[in-house]
């Protein structure tokens, strides 16, 4: 059976703030708008807070691949 992982994601003000409660490593995000197909990527380190600019994308997926191989999806409606 798989274990609970927790990773805290919020929205606000056209930044995206991650973070890991138990931190995972160097971890890689894209979040792509999906009215435009416009992507943002980015890798960092998820012992810290992290957060990155994305704009105001009306609908949005996220992708989070962590150094541990976990793969984290989200979206923003």
């Amino acid at each position: 059976m798989p274990a609970m992982i927790t990773v805290d994601c919020w929205y606000g003000n056209g930044e995206l703030s991650i973070e890991f409660r138990d931190p995972e490593g160097e971890c890689d995000i894209t979040v792509t708008d999906a009215a435009t197909g416009f992507t943002v990527t980015d890798t960092f380190d998820s012992t810290l807070p992290y957060t990155i600019y994305i704009g105001t994308p009306q609908s949005a997926t996220i992708t989070l691949s962590s150094e541990e191989g976990n793969t984290y999806y989200g979206e923003i409606h």
